[in-house]
């Protein structure tokens, strides 16, 4: 297995250890635009019950959400 600076962990053949769990879980192959998420945050945790499949601007949108706007509605960093 490889693993990425930002953690995220692949097989040999590139194939990302959190889809590869996700498609396990679903029994299915992902679909296009199918976003694997880490619930805590971890790109190491791959434990099934840690991810959650998202559309990819569902995810994007919970993410903004999550980052929240400072007092002027600026997103916080």
């Amino acid at each position: 297995m490889k693993r990425r600076p930002d953690g995220y962990v692949r097989y040999s053949d590139d194939r990302y250890v959190h889809r590869v769990v996700m498609e396990e879980k679903l029994g299915r192959p992902l679909e296009a635009g199918e976003i694997v998420h880490h619930i805590d945050e971890d790109p190491t945790n791959n434990d099934p019950e840690n991810l959650e499949v998202h559309t990819n601007s569902g995810h994007r949108k919970m993410h903004v959400v999550e980052q929240g706007r400072d007092a002027q509605g600026r997103f916080a960093k």
